[in-house]
C-alpha cells in the first residue's frame, strides 16, 4: 500500500473511532428530567404502598400517597408536569417525556388538584385525562377517547373535561368510569379550554378563539343542561378588542382571566364587566406577557400566570410589577418551555373526614 493510501486509511479509522464520543456527550441542560419515566413499580399500586403521608392542598395530612401542597405546572413544551413548593423552585419534582405510556405525556394542558388531593392532567395530544395520587405517577389512571382535551377540573365526586376538539364539556364520576354522567355541547361552549370550580362548586368555562372571539361561561347549576341560568362574559369594558381567554380563577367574587389574544391579565367584578382592569401587553419585562396561557391562585390570593411565550411562571403579588417574581427553571438547569397551566389552590370545600367507628369501650351500658 502506498504512503498516501495508508494515510487515508488511518484518517478514516480515526473518524470511525471518534463517532462513539459524539454520543457520549452529556445531554443538554434543558433536556427534560424524568426521575421515573415509566413508573414500573407505581403504575397501579395500592395506597398502602406509599411510604408516608403527604400534606393535602388544604395543608392537612391526608391518606398516604396524596398530592402535596404547592405549585403544579404543565410544562407543555417539554411534555412533562412539575411540582414546586414555592416560586423559588424549592422542592422541584418532575414527571414526563414525550410518549404514550404511563408516566409520559404529549403536550399536557390544564393541571388540577381536587379537594381530596388527586392530581388530574388534560394530556391533550394523547387524547386522554390522567389521574394520579402523587407527582411521581403513584396511582396512575387514564380515561381515553377525547379529541385534544385542554381542560380538566374535579370537585371530588365529579370530574369535568373540556373536550376541546369536540366543542363540548363532559362530566364523569369521581372514579373516572367511562360512561359520562352528562354532556354539555351548547354553542356558547364552542372550543372550551380551561375549567374552574368555585367555593359553591359552580363551573366556569373559558372558551372561544380569536377570531371570532371568546367568552367565560358560568354554569350556575351544573346539573341544569338547558343553560337557562348560565352567565356569560365576553370582554365588556376592556380597552383592547380580541378577547379570547384561555384560563381563569375566582377570588372574592372577582373574575381573573389570562387573555393570550391581547397578552394580558384581566380582572372584572361581575359578568357585566364592572371595574374592568388590565395588566400586560406584549413584552418580556415584568408586567408584560407573551401568550399567557394558564392562571392559578394561592390560598392567600397571589396569582400565578403561565407566561407561555416567555417560558416562565409569574407570581403576581400586587399591582406593581416590581414586586412580582418569576420561575424559569434555569437555576436548576431545567428550563421551562411553553408552560400552559399552573395550579396552586381551589376553593372547593374539602370532603368531610370519615367518621371513626365507635369505640366499643365508650358505648353506654344498658340500664
Amino acid at each position: 500500500m502506498s504512503q498516501r493510501g495508508l494515510l487515508c486509511g488511518l484518517i478514516a479509522l480515526a473518524s470511525v473511532c471518534a463517532i462513539p464520543e459524539l454520543y457520549a456527550q452529556p445531554a443538554p441542560a434543558d433536556q427534560p428530567i424524568v426521575p421515573n419515566p415509566t413508573i414500573p413499580e407505581t403504575a397501579s399500586p395500592s395506597p398502602s404502598a406509599s411510604p408516608s403521608a403527604s400534606p393535602s392542598p388544604s395543608g392537612k395530612t391526608n391518606e398516604p400517597g396524596l398530592a402535596e401542597s404547592g405549585i403544579y405546572i404543565s410544562d407543555s413544551g417539554n411534555h412533562r408536569i412539575m411540582f414546586l413548593k414555592d416560586i423559588s423552585g424549592e422542592g422541584r419534582k418532575v414527571l414526563g417525556r414525550p410518549g404514550h405510556e404511563p408516566g409520559y405525556f404529549l403536550h399536557p394542558c390544564q393541571i388540577w388538584v381536587d379537594p381530596a388531593g388527586k392530581i388530574f392532567v388534560a394530556d391533550r395530544d394523547n387524547n386522554r385525562i390522567v389521574r394520579m395520587d402523587q407527582i411521581n405517577g403513584f396511582g396512575w389512571k387514564e380515561l381515553p377517547g377525547f379529541n385534544h382535551p385542554e381542560g380538566v377540573a374535579s370537585r371530588g365526586d365529579e370530574v369535568y373535561v373540556a373536550d376541546t376538539g369536540n366543542n363540548q364539556v363532559v362530566v364523569y364520576d369521581g372514579e373516572l368510569n367511562k360512561t359520562p354522567l352528562r354532556t354539555y355541547n351548547d354553542p356558547r361552549l364552542n372550543h372550551p379550554t380551561g375549567l374552574w370550580l368555585d367555593q359553591n362548586k359552580d363551573l366556569y368555562v373559558t372558551c372561544g378563539q380569536d377570531p371570532p372571539g371568546g367568552r367565560v361561561v358560568k354554569l350556575v347549576d351544573p346539573a341544569d343542561q338547558t343553560g337557562a341560568k348560565w352567565e356569560v362574559y365576553e370582554g365588556q369594558n376592556l380597552k383592547q378588542l380580541g378577547f379570547a381567554p384561555s384560563q381563569m380563577v375566582t377570588h372574592k367574587r372577582q373574575l381573573w382571566m389570562v387573555d393570550p389574544a391581547a397578552n394580558r391579565l384581566v380582572r372584572v367584578d361581575n359578568f357585566q364587566g364592572r371595574s374592568a382592569r388590565e395588566w400586560g401587553g406584549y413584552g418580556t419585562n415584568l408586567g408584560k406577557f407573551r401568550n399567557p396561557a394558564g392562571l392559578g391562585i394561592s390560598k392567600d390570593g397571589s396569582l400565578y400566570v403561565a407566561d407561555s411565550g416567555n417560558d416562565r411562571i409569574v407570581e403576581v403579588t400586587g399591582n406593581d410589577p416590581k414586586d412580582w417574581h418569576t420561575y424559569v427553571g434555569a437555576n436548576e438547569g431545567v428550563v421551562l418551555r411553553n408552560p400552559t397551566s399552573v395550579f396552586s389552590y381551589c376553593p372547593v370545600p374539602a370532603p368531610p373526614p370519615p367518621k371513626d367507628e365507635e369505640d366499643p369501650k365508650k358505648r353506654k351500658k344498658p340500664k
